[in-house]
C-alpha cells in the first residue's frame, strides 16, 4: 500500500490525539503493514477515532495513542473487531 496513505493515517492520528509523531520508517512501516494485510484507510481512521474518543483524557490510557500500540498486528485486529459493523464497510458475502 502506498506510503502516501500511511502518511495520511499518521497525520490523522496526530490530529486526533494532539501528538506529533514523525513520518519515520518505524511509524509508517506499522501502518503500511496493516494496509498490506487488507485494512483500508477508512478502517484505520475508524480505529484511531474510536480509541482517541475512548482514551483521550484518561491519564492511564492516553499514552497508548501511538502507532506502536494502535497498529501492532495483534492489537489492531482486536481494535478493528471492536468497530461497529457499519464502520468496517465490508461486504460479508464477498
Amino acid at each position: 500500500m502506498s506510503l502516501c496513505c500511511a502518511r495520511q493515517i499518521l497525520a490523522f492520528l496526530n490530529y486526533k490525539a494532539h501528538r506529533n509523531y514523525q513520518p519515520s520508517a518505524t511509524n509508517l512501516d506499522l501502518i503500511r503493514a496493516r494496509l498490506q494485510e487488507g485494512a483500508t484507510v477508512d478502517q484505520c481512521r475508524a480505529v484511531i477515532g474510536r480509541k482517541t474518543a475512548k482514551w483521550k483524557g484518561d491519564a492511564k490510557m492516553e499514552e497508548f495513542l501511538r502507532p506502536a500500540t494502535l497498529f501492532n498486528r495483534t492489537k489492531f485486529a482486536q481494535y478493528l473487531g471492536e468497530l461497529p459493523a457499519t464502520a468496517v464497510k465490508e461486504d460479508p458475502d464477498a
